[in-house]
């Protein structure tokens, strides 16, 4: 994949698997590996762990939106700060920035390092970007 393809396939990871509050295990694997970990605030995903956390996050989330304010492509890695606005199913609001790095392999997802920061919510929902 060229940069700016992969740039545009973690944005359509993001869309068709976070942002689509329907979306299937199966579109899951469209986009992430069966080898895929994430690292994310100290905590270590392998996929099994990320299908769970992404279940999770649909159990309380109405809606999640996806901004990403920066992308870098270079090599198999792409850079990102973004950041996810939600509304919980209980009506708070929740606003997490991310700063991750993203490995493509075989056109999936097979790494993500991440930090995430909450910018607004609870206290609570500190934990969004590594629940489970």
């Amino acid at each position: 994949m060229t940069p700016t393809e992969e740039k545009q396939f973690i944005k359509d990871a993001f869309a068709n698997v976070f942002e689509n509050m329907n979306a299937t295990k199966e579109e899951y694997s469209k986009y992430f590996s069966k080898n895929y970990v994430q690292y994310v605030d100290g905590k270590k995903l392998n996929y099994t762990d990320f299908v769970e956390h992404v279940q999770a996050l649909k159990s309380e989330m109405k809606s999640i939106k996806i901004n990403f304010k920066y992308m870098v492509a270079e090599g198999d890695k792409v850079s990102t700060v973004h950041i996810a606005n939600g509304v919980k199913k209980d009506g708070g609001i929740v606003e997490t920035q991310f700063n991750a790095l993203f490995e493509i392999k075989d056109h999936k997802i097979v790494l993500c390092n991440e930090l995430s920061h909450l910018i607004k919510g609870s206290e609570s929902d500190k934990d969004l970007g590594s629940r489970k």
